[in-house]
């Protein structure tokens, strides 16, 4: 399956998919989204947990984001995002780790002006979303993609942060909060 970086520099760019069912690629409808509603993210630090596909880290990168850090406990799924950086001639301004979103966070000392949160729909720790708006800057926004029954739960349990938006789309609701 090949998706496309909707805008910026590198849209209309493609790139693969990994193969399987571990992951859900965000389409590219609620990705433009998104981006269209954090605006400009120039000179930016993101985070895309549970980077999947790669498609969020992407999308960062080719609308600005001074550095991108991609992380996937997935193997596959890491060699997919490598080889697709590769692909999109993409260098120090993404990396691209194989990791435990929650282990790497811990061993990495970094805040984020945006953390992406995407993680597998059988497989949603809200435990780990709670620790992970630590890791912002004040001011910064934390894009969470979760299945549509669960997104008010989440929101809930964030009670740190301040919702902002919940768009529902199809397959997915997009939770927007920011620290």
């Amino acid at each position: 399956m090949k998706l496309r970086v909707t805008s910026g520099s590198l849209g209309g760019r493609r790139f693969d998919a990994p193969k399987g069912h571990k992951t859900h690629p965000m389409s590219e409808k609620i990705r433009s989204a998104i981006f269209n509603m954090l605006g400009d993210i120039s000179g930016l630090t993101v985070l895309d947990a549970y980077s999947g596909s790669g498609a969020l880290a992407f999308e960062a990168v080719s609308r600005g984001a001074q550095k991108v850090y991609a992380v996937e406990k997935d193997k596959s799924a890491f060699s997919t995002i490598q080889k697709n950086k590769d692909l999109l001639r993409l260098g120090n301004e993404l990396s691209v780790s194989v990791s435990n979103v929650s282990s790497w966070l811990k061993t990495n000392n970094l805040i984020f002006d945006i953390i992406f949160c995407d993680p597998p729909y059988n497989d949603v720790k809200i435990s780990v979303l709670e620790q992970m708006h630590k890791y912002l800057v004040d001011g910064g926004i934390m894009v969470c993609s979760l299945p549509t029954g669960q997104v008010k739960e989440v929101a809930q349990k964030l009670e740190d942060l301040k919702e902002i938006t919940i768009k529902e789309y199809a397959n997915a609701s997009i939770l927007i909060m920011q620290k």
